[in-house]
């Protein structure tokens, strides 16, 4: 691990452990550094403020566990839609701090984040299949990761009762079998 990843993952850490006791609203950069045990100068090197850390971190972690799905399952069939299952279970188990990022909107918003980095993620997939990275498939992610931001935090606020797996099979279902409700009203 090189050195900015182990700064980065220090200070996720300690911001992570402050939002098991403290609402994100009233963290501030100065608790993460102590917490981290880093200075300020060391946070604004790596992080614009809080949001991005909690972006960055929780955003790594749900593309690290889509990626680690995919790498296991290569040669079985597995794409990146049926790869992205692991997302909602560790969005379930982290629900109590996804409810707080998603209810947070405006400048550095989580739902921002994520269409950046699914797109940047994106552009880096066509890249690695040679293929060119168009407007039309930018417009295509940023449709699909808007729309599971907002799915994402429909169920998290209203659904509770859903396992991962079945919130898992209904965003599938919606956004790519193709006898989904959309698919059929606009064929």
């Amino acid at each position: 691990m090189d050195l900015e990843s182990i700064i980065r993952s220090n200070f996720s850490e300690a911001f992570e452990e402050l939002l098991k006791t403290s609402p994100l609203e009233i963290i501030t950069v100065k608790d993460i550094t102590s917490k981290a045990g880093l200075s300020r100068s060391t946070f604004y090197k790596y992080f614009r403020d809080k949001y991005d850390l909690a972006f960055w971190s929780l955003g790594e972690a749900i593309f690290h566990n889509v990626e680690e799905s995919r790498n296991n399952a290569e040669g079985e069939g597995q794409n990146l839609q049926s790869a992205s299952e692991p997302m909602f279970r560790f969005i379930f188990d982290n629900q109590e701090t996804f409810r707080k990022l998603l209810s947070y909107e405006g400048q550095n918003s989580f739902r921002d984040y994520y269409i950046e980095s699914c797109i940047r993620r994106n552009r880096e997939y066509a890249r690695q299949a040679g293929r060119e990275f168009s407007a039309e498939d930018i417009y295509s992610v940023i449709y699909h990761a808007a729309g599971t931001v907002e799915f994402i935090r429909y169920w998290l606020n209203n659904d509770r009762g859903l396992t991962p797996e079945e919130i898992y099979r209904i965003w599938r279902k919606s956004a790519f079998d193709k006898d989904s409700l959309i698919r059929v009203l606009y064929e």
